[in-house]
């Protein structure tokens, strides 16, 4: 279970999400219940709703708006592959977690639903905590992942929020644990 992205893990021709994430695909996209695989520490069949493959950008382009993450596994062999040098049906495909949308990283026409820019804000500030606010500096790099375009550079607090006003970013990354509370309230407004 991942608290802060939903999973979509590829099975076959479907996406599949599983227990709690399954719950929120059910809930928020109205998807019906399938019949998962089982837990082996849990008797009982594990929730699973699914999605055709054909679906999946249109599902993504419907969750991100909303504030969810959604991570996309793939499987990185197919399974006829591992049945020949397993020699058994049901064994284990090697999948890898392979992309991530958030509301800054959606690219594709149905995902974006216009030509608007989609920019990302990455902060960090500098080293010198003992200064006040308005002489601080910040690292900044603003990505727009729809044209590939980005800048990069240092900014006072001031020129950070011409910046937010500037480009409307639709995400703002920080580093974990280095901006203070005040930081965080003042890039929320």
């Amino acid at each position: 279970v991942n608290f802060d992205t939903l999973i979509f893990a590829k099975l076959g021709k479907f996406y599949e999400m599983y227990c709690l994430d399954a719950e929120v695909g059910h809930r928020v996209l109205n998807l019906n219940f399938t019949h998962g695989g089982t837990d082996p520490n849990r008797p009982k069949q594990m929730l699973c709703v699914g999605v055709p493959q054909a679906s999946l950008e249109g599902v993504v382009s419907k969750l991100v708006p909303l504030g969810y993450k959604v991570g996309i596994v793939e499987e990185m062999e197919r399974s006829s592959d591992v049945k020949k040098v397993v020699g058994k049906k049901g064994s284990i495909v090697r999948r890898e977690l392979r992309k991530v949308y958030t509301p800054g990283t959606l690219v594709s026409g149905e995902q974006l639903g216009g030509h608007e820019a989609r920019p990302l804000l990455m902060i960090r500030p500098d080293d010198w905590d003992s200064r006040s606010m308005d002489q601080r500096t910040f690292g900044v790099c603003i990505v727009d992942c729809t044209t590939g375009q980005f800048t990069l550079g240092e900014a006072s607090l001031l020129e950070v929020e011409v910046l937010l006003r500037a480009h409307r970013p639709h995400e703002i990354l920080h580093e974990h644990g280095r901006l203070s509370p005040s930081i965080k309230t003042w890039l929320r407004h």
